[in-house]
């Protein structure tokens, strides 16, 4: 499998709260590019890999499975705290199924939106590897 891994993000507490840092250091990457997803219980998001793209997912509310393929080794990742992000690199499958009503999901990426770097359909994905 491809460096598919968690990374502790930097979390300050307090009695009346919390902040979640992004910055250089904690994000492995210079950040290009943010998005928030949100979908209803059950329903699945991603389902392509980039071609340079690398992201950190992280969940801000709820519960998101991330399934994640190298084209040879599948795995599996529960996101349910905002402490913790998910690191993929680029040439990984990746798919959201949301587990929870109300769920967010951010993604931090190292590249501004181009089409040409998505892979939406597997069959495409599955023989480059």
């Amino acid at each position: 499998m491809s460096p598919v891994e968690t990374i502790s993000l930097s979390i300050h507490r307090e009695e009346n709260g919390s902040v979640a840092v992004f910055e250089e250091g904690t994000v492995p990457f210079p950040i290009r590019r943010t998005f928030v997803v949100t979908a209803d219980v059950g329903q699945v998001r991603g389902d392509h890999a980039h071609r340079v793209c690398s992201q950190l997912l992280v969940v801000l509310r709820g519960k998101v499975r991330v399934s994640i393929d190298d084209g040879n080794t599948s795995q599996e990742f529960l996101l349910s705290e905002s402490a913790q992000g998910l690191l993929i690199p680029p040439m990984i499958w990746s798919t959201q199924t949301y587990l929870s009503e109300g769920s967010i999901l951010l993604v931090v990426c190292d590249q501004l939106y181009d089409e040409a770097d998505y892979i939406r359909d597997y069959s495409d994905f599955k023989p480059v590897h």
